[in-house]
């Protein structure tokens, strides 16, 4: 009789992880398509894609955006989520100075 508790248990917790793995998944495909969509965005106004007037940003302005750029580290390799939350801060670093 344990081992049919024993077995019960354990599809209980690989049930509970498949569910995790599938919430991973959904999590980590939206925070993707945010964050390209979110570059396309930038890479596309500082390229003046969508928009009758020229870019108006000061040299001042681009400047800090490349310094903020040129100063995040990354290691990719190690697949880190503090590294997932510089891009993410950067990115909406950089739409600040873009909105003033």
């Amino acid at each position: 009789m344990a081992k049919t508790k024993d077995d019960e248990l354990t599809q209980q917790l690989i049930q509970g992880l498949t569910g995790l793995q599938s919430a991973h998944k959904q999590i980590m495909d939206k925070y993707a398509l945010n964050t390209k969509a979110q570059l396309a965005e930038l890479m596309d106004y500082l390229m003046g894609k969508g928009s009758d007037k020229p870019l108006a940003l000061s040299k001042g302005r681009l400047r800090e955006m490349l310094e903020e750029l040129t100063d995040l580290k990354l290691k990719p390799e190690k697949g880190r989520g503090k590294d997932l939350y510089r891009i993410s801060k950067l990115l909406d670093e950089l739409e600040e100075i873009i909105e003033g």
